[in-house]
């Protein structure tokens, strides 16, 4: 998405990543990974944003439930 948006507007991409922080979107979106994983940790240190989910906050993607809060929450 970051290249397309790049090569579309014709700007670095750093510009590009800041138009798409305008919509809102994370930077990264961790699946099944330890409440203190080091990848978030990392992005967050950079200035970025980031969210895990995972069994251990109510993601539990082997029920229906927790795969569709999930696919809700990210898209």
């Amino acid at each position: 998405m970051l290249l397309a948006a790049a090569a579309s507007y014709k700007v670095r991409s750093h510009e590009a990543i800041a138009e798409a922080v305008k919509f809102g979107r994370l930077d990264l979106a961790e699946v099944c990974c330890s409440s203190d994983s080091k990848l978030t940790q990392q992005v967050l240190a950079l200035g970025g944003t980031a969210e895990r989910y995972s069994d251990w906050n109510g993601y539990n993607l082997v029920s229906r439930k927790g795969a569709q809060l999930l696919r809700d929450e990210i898209l």
